[in-house]
């Protein structure tokens, strides 16, 4: 694989996760609104909920890669519609009141 379709594959990945392509490379200075370089260490800081969430976003989708079968590729996009869809109406990652039932209490 080149280089250039390297760069091209992680600047087409940063724009899926709505995340600017630097935020790869600890290396590479990040600028604030006005242009100015900002320090390395003011950016991670800035960007570390981008971070936490483009790491997310690439572990659910090597989880979702790693499932073979098409039927658990489905309920795997079926619960994380369902948990997206509540964390939207704000009610967080709550167990459905069916499974809370069945599963055992801790003590």
């Amino acid at each position: 694989m080149s280089k250039d379709y390297e760069w091209e594959l992680l600047r087409r990945i940063a724009a899926a996760l709505e995340l600017s392509p630097a935020l790869f490379f600890a290396e590479r200075p990040l600028a604030d609104s006005d242009g100015n370089v900002v320090p390395l260490e003011a950016a991670r800081r800035e960007h570390a909920p981008e971070h936490k969430r483009l790491l997310d976003s690439l572990r659910l989708h090597k989880a979702f890669e790693a499932i073979e079968d098409e039927e658990g590729r489905l309920e795997a996009l079926r619960a994380v519609e369902a948990i997206s869809r509540r964390q939207a109406e704000g009610r967080g990652g709550s167990v459905p009141d069916s499974r809370a039932a069945a599963m055992p209490e801790r003590d």
